[in-house]
């Protein structure tokens, strides 16, 4: 376990030093960017998911290391009932985010944020006669780690890992 901790450790300074050595690098002051991706996971949709959770963010570099934009999303999801009423849910999120970018390379662009937005949800409920009253909009508390890896000087993939959107998130990713 120390010997994999050490070399961890070894290895992100290599990283960071390379980093900082290199004169391309995939995040600075000029940089914008769209993202457009599919979650996996959380709390954004209640029973089962119908429509996995799809997003589209802009974010836009103000620092040499901060970005921040905006994000939307959607999905559905169908719940039952005690078994017998099956309701069925759509969301839309709107939020805002902002990023911190770490030393970045030509290629990698790692980074940590946080999302505020708020969860539009919308209810189609049975016909059934039901008392249950479905309610849940909401703002919507998230925080993200991720990264970007770029396979052309325009183009790439990203993954995030946190809670918002999904607990994984992955997409494609563009530089404006």
């Amino acid at each position: 376990m120390k010997k994999a901790l050490l070399s961890l450790a070894i290895a992100a300074i290599a990283f960071s030093a390379n980093a900082q050595k290199e004169s391309a690098v995939s995040f600075d002051k000029s940089t914008s960017y769209l993202h457009f991706g599919v979650g996996f996971g959380g709390g954004f949709y209640a029973g089962t998911v119908t429509l996995p959770p799809i997003s589209a963010s802009y974010e836009k570099a103000v620092t040499e290391n901060i970005s921040v934009g905006a994000i939307v999303g959607y999905s559905s999801s169908k719940y039952n009932y005690f078994g017998t009423d099956e309701f069925k849910y759509t969301y839309i999120l709107i939020g805002a985010r902002g990023n911190y970018h770490f030393a970045t390379t030509e290629k990698f662009d790692p980074y940590v944020g946080a999302t505020l937005g708020y969860n539009v949800v919308s209810v189609s409920a049975p016909s059934s006669g039901s008392n249950y009253i479905a309610k849940g909009s909401a703002l919507l508390f998230g925080a993200q780690l991720g990264a970007n890896y770029y396979f052309s000087p325009k183009f790439g993939a990203f993954a995030e890992l946190g809670y918002g959107i999904g607990i994984l998130t992955i997409g494609l990713t563009a530089k404006l």
